[in-house]
């Protein structure tokens, strides 16, 4: 038997389904420990769904494949100093265990939704939120994932560079005005919910899981809802303790757009500078270039500062000056490149 069937929201009804099983979701959508499905989350918003499987009487077999959006997100942590001030704010990607619901039920409507569950503001936004740092209403709905006996998870993530956005040099508007400033990072693990959870592969970025496992995480049930997920985990800059590596850590203090006005630069000349990390365990080579654009975004010309001998767990700042070709407003984007292999020739790139 095939089934070919297309209609608005058909994703939604099958994360119900996968979810919830048996179980009513009017009835149950405030207790999780309600929930008879196969699936421990709802997939919110699936795509290219593909579902195989054969029926019989005491049984069903079957493969599911899909799209599923919406469950990586890349938010922050706190750097060293424990707050978050967009000063040495760490960008991170992170997946766990959610159900779908992402709109709250309206006053005076009795609409169920599984958002419910927080009232109260607890999550916190992150990078390009002109609400960063700040506790806000939740805007989806923490679970936990225990495994049964049989069940397995492999996640297989990119191997080499992936983007990250920048919380400390992305305005605070940028969501959803535009301006983010990524940085090319390869991944590493940061850490898991609850600790040690599954098992990283650092040669293949794999992270995997056998059942049974249990989080011991809240049940999900009213008076013990989760405030995070557990069965998740966090993904940032790969730690390279034996490695080259420098990165932008600070760039020039004026703003993307300057407006160069020659009384306040006599000599007609614009200091361009950036401060320039060590991320590795060896003194590095490196340097910082930026990339001049005018005010339409077309480019002018690059400037690059001289080549610096960084030391281990040390930060240099580095300068270069600029000339434009005449006053108007323009917008710079600055690079790390550096030496990525010991050999004298700085070729790999760092932030932007």
């Amino acid at each position: 038997m095939s089934i070919d069937h297309a209609a608005w929201g058909t994703e939604i009804l099958l994360a119900r389904m996968f979810y919830w099983g048996s179980a009513s979701y009017r009835a149950n959508y405030l207790d999780s420990t309600k929930a008879r499905g196969w699936l421990g989350i709802e997939p919110l918003s699936m795509e290219d769904v593909t579902f195989v499987g054969s029926l019989v009487e005491e049984s069903i077999r079957f493969t599911f494949q899909a799209v599923m959006q919406y469950h990586f997100e890349q938010v922050c942590l706190p750097g060293p100093n424990g707050i978050f001030d967009r000063l040495d704010d760490l960008p991170v990607w992170t997946w766990g265990p959610t159900l779908a619901d992402i709109v709250r039920p309206r006053e005076g409507r009795a609409s169920p939704s599984e958002l419910s569950r927080y009232p109260f503001s607890v999550y916190v936004r992150c990078t390009g939120s002109i609400d960063y740092g700040r506790e806000m209403p939740y805007d989806y709905v923490p679970i936990i994932w225990d495994l049964e006996a049989g069940e397995a998870w492999r996640f297989s993530l990119p191997v080499g560079d992936v983007v990250f956005y920048d919380p400390n040099l992305t305005p605070i508007d940028a969501n959803p005005s535009g301006g983010f400033v990524e940085i090319h990072w390869p991944l590493g693990i940061e850490g898991t919910n609850p600790p040690g959870y599954g098992t990283w592969d650092s040669s293949s970025n794999a992270w995997t899981l056998v059942g049974p496992s249990a989080t011991g995480g809240p049940k999900g049930s009213p008076g013990d809802y989760p405030l995070v997920p557990w069965g998740a985990i966090w993904l940032g800059k790969v730690h390279c303790d034996f490695c080259f590596w420098a990165d932008l850590v600070g760039r020039s203090a004026w703003p993307e757009r300057r407006h160069w006005v020659p009384s306040k630069d006599l000599d007609g000349v614009l200091s361009l500078y950036a401060k320039v990390a060590n991320l590795g365990g060896k003194p590095v080579l490196a340097a910082a270039e930026f990339r001049n654009y005018d005010e339409q975004g077309r480019f002018i010309d690059a400037a690059r500062t001289p080549e610096v001998l960084i030391g281990f767990e040390e930060t240099l700042v580095v300068t270069v000056g600029w000339v434009p070709g005449s006053p108007g407003r323009y917008r710079v984007v600055a690079f790390a490149p550096f030496d990525s292999d010991g050999n004298g020739i700085v070729e790999a790139q760092g932030a932007r």
